[in-house]
């Protein structure tokens, strides 16, 4: 899928936690955009790669002129964003498959219709599917990458 060029409608329920981080290049963090940690450490959007894992959503559009400059990123709470998901697949974990990660909730998929492999990772549980906007519980399950010589996410 592309990656994400525009804002995209965001909804929270609840309290939620932001948390600036230094970003690894000056971008544009469109709301709504998956925002990454790089395995080098700082925030990132855009396509990512092995070993990368997602930090939290950005849920306004922000500009960032410069390397090390803060970024907001929603790290904790229930957010809400564009989904083809349907209501059956809501209490699974969303997440993205190895090959595919991107800062598009597009390109997110349930983690119940993989083939888990090395680098797959959680975003979140799919929590409630409403107006077409899949609310996703981000926190404690954000970030969990797999390793398959352990056989499970960490």
């Amino acid at each position: 899928m592309a990656l994400v060029s525009a804002d995209v409608n965001v909804e929270t329920i609840g309290p939620i936690a932001s948390m600036g981080f230094s970003a690894n290049a000056a971008d544009t963090y469109f709301r709504g955009a998956i925002v990454w940690i790089d395995t080098g450490g700082g925030a990132q959007v855009g396509t990512m790669g092995a070993g990368d894992v997602p930090l939290g959503i950005s849920l306004k559009n922000q500009v960032i002129a410069t390397a090390g400059d803060e970024v907001e990123v929603c790290i904790a709470g229930l957010v809400g964003l564009p989904t083809a998901l349907a209501a059956t697949d809501e209490g699974g974990r969303i997440g993205f498959d190895a090959g595919t990660i991107t800062d598009n909730i597009a390109d997110a998929v349930m983690i119940s219709g993989l083939t888990i492999a090395d680098n797959d990772v959680i975003l979140g549980r799919l929590l409630r599917v409403r107006n077409s906007l899949g609310f996703i519980q981000i926190g404690s399950e954000t970030g969990g990458i797999f390793i398959a010589a352990q056989d499970a996410f960490v």
